[in-house]
């Protein structure tokens, strides 16, 4: 049998710091009154991952690491292992619905806001009274003046080549990272993931 890693104290940092912010989070939304529904749980389960990948950056967690603790406090939440697990596993497929990046988002500008100001409040009741707003559908002749960019891995290809997919999958989950925050923190908008780049 493979030996059982422990994992590292950045690891647990992220954990406990986590934990902290999902019971901060919870306080306001239990004196809501929101149903703690399948699709309430789903959008916390998106505010959550957002807040985790936030702090996985600042306490340099990788990829497998952050993956765990996120799974273990989904599991805190009620969620099932397989669930915790399969959420996790699809995280990239689930930001590609604008209103599911929205959700993540506010959990990473929550959390860094948070962070700068503890004595601030965690206003995932006020998050989900927007989640739970019916959308409006975008007027089509509405016009808008917007910027389109696209990211791309130079040399993705001959990096897999020459060190294998592992070695190749945490050189695009680094990118993501990297270019979600810059998304959420200029109000943009991921609409595909191409494999080695966004759009």
């Amino acid at each position: 049998p493979a030996a059982v890693v422990p994992p590292s104290r950045a690891a647990n940092d992220l954990s406990g710091e986590l934990l902290k912010f999902v019971h901060d989070s919870l306080e306001p939304v239990a004196k809501s009154n929101h149903e703690l529904n399948a699709f309430n749980k789903f959008g916390m389960t998106l505010f959550l991952a957002g807040a985790a990948d936030y702090l996985a950056m600042q306490h340099r967690v990788p990829e497998h690491e952050l993956t765990e603790v996120l799974s273990s406090q989904m599991q805190i939440l009620g969620q099932s292992e397989a669930l915790a697990r399969g959420f996790c596993a699809n995280i990239d497929e689930y930001l590609l619905d604008p209103r599911n990046q929205e959700m993540y988002q506010a959990g990473r500008a929550t959390i860094a806001e948070h962070k700068k100001n503890p004595s601030s409040g965690v206003p995932l009741d006020k998050v989900l009274d927007d989640w739970n707003r019916p959308r409006q559908k975008e007027d089509a002749h509405t016009k808008q003046f917007v910027a389109v960019l696209f990211t791309d891995i130079v040399g993705s290809t001959a990096l897999t080549q020459a060190r294998g997919d592992d070695a190749a999958q945490l050189v695009v989950h680094a990118h993501d990272r990297v270019v979600r925050e810059a998304i959420g923190m200029h109000g943009g908008r991921e609409i595909k993931h191409t494999g080695d780049g966004i759009m």
